[in-house]
């Protein structure tokens, strides 16, 4: 260990051993899984209260700070918040949001895409990939923080789910938010 920390710069010992001290909650000086556990809940939590702010939840998912997002960043915020995707349809969200293919999630590309199916996986509580009534009414009073009354989400909810199965899918849920927020 120590023959290889010869070629490792200071700065990267440094940076390791603050992220050690973050994660270590009880400073028993070991990782336990109380203290990840506690960590990720703190994440997941500090993700959800930001919603409404995308730039906070961008710098949130860019763990290695270089202002861009990788593909293991851009998985790790989706597993954090229950996404259930399998390495196909991951690609397929990461190919559709790399819209310049240079392999990294730019702030712009993060915010077209990325950033509307985090907040659909944070509203999914039942993680069955759907929303349902109940999960669309919660996010208009928390997200949009809208306080409507049930005629007006009739309404807005029949605008939502235009195929009528009973569930709104991500890209019913797509079109309203870019809609609502454009």
């Amino acid at each position: 260990m120590l023959v290889l920390l010869e070629y490792v710069e200071q700065d990267d010992i440094d940076r390791v051993m603050n992220s050690f001290r973050k994660l270590d909650v009880d400073g028993s000086g070991s990782l336990t899984v109380d203290d990840l556990t506690l960590n990720l809940t703190s994440h997941v939590n500090h993700i959800q209260h930001n919603l409404r702010k995308p730039k906070k939840v961008f710098r949130d998912c860019d763990t290695n700070g270089n202002g861009s997002l990788e593909p293991s960043e851009v998985r790790a915020a989706l597993k954090m918040l229950g996404s259930q995707m399998n390495d196909q349809e991951f690609e397929v969200l990461y190919s559709a949001m790399d819209k310049d293919r240079d392999g990294h999630i730019s702030y712009i590309e993060f915010k077209r895409v990325l950033y509307q199916r985090i907040v659909y996986e944070t509203i999914d509580d039942d993680v069955n990939g759907s929303l349902n009534r109940a999960e669309i009414r919660e996010s208009f009073e928390y997200l949009l923080e809208l306080s409507i009354n049930d005629d007006e989400f009739e309404m807005l909810y029949n605008d939502l789910e235009k195929d009528e199965n009973g569930d709104v899918n991500f890209r019913e849920f797509k079109t309203f938010f870019v809609s609502c927020f454009n």
